[in-house]
């Protein structure tokens, strides 16, 4: 990540800079060759992503880079930790 974010000519530039509809082709695709219901949606894998990154320790600018939000409500619609979680962090 860090050798993608040299390449930026702006700060606040995508670090993957593709056409929203363009993954959600791929999602789509993925998840045919996958195999799995056509209730799974691209909006689920934020919501994981966003999670994963939490509990690895994250803080929530960290986190809002991650998923590319600027909306700091966003951070706490897409993460989901539970008790257990914050006390493995701070372990």
């Amino acid at each position: 990540m860090a050798e993608a974010q040299k390449g930026l000519k702006h700060p606040n530039a995508r670090l993957f800079p593709v056409a929203p509809h363009s993954v959600t082709t791929a999602v789509r695709r993925a998840r045919r060759d996958a195999g799995l219901d056509e209730d799974v949606r691209i909006y689920q894998l934020r919501h994981t992503r966003c999670t994963i990154v939490a509990k690895k320790g994250f803080n929530q600018a960290q986190i809002m880079m991650v998923i590319g939000q600027r909306d700091s409500r966003s951070v706490q619609r897409y993460t989901h930790l539970n008790v257990k979680d914050v006390i493995d962090i701070l372990d």
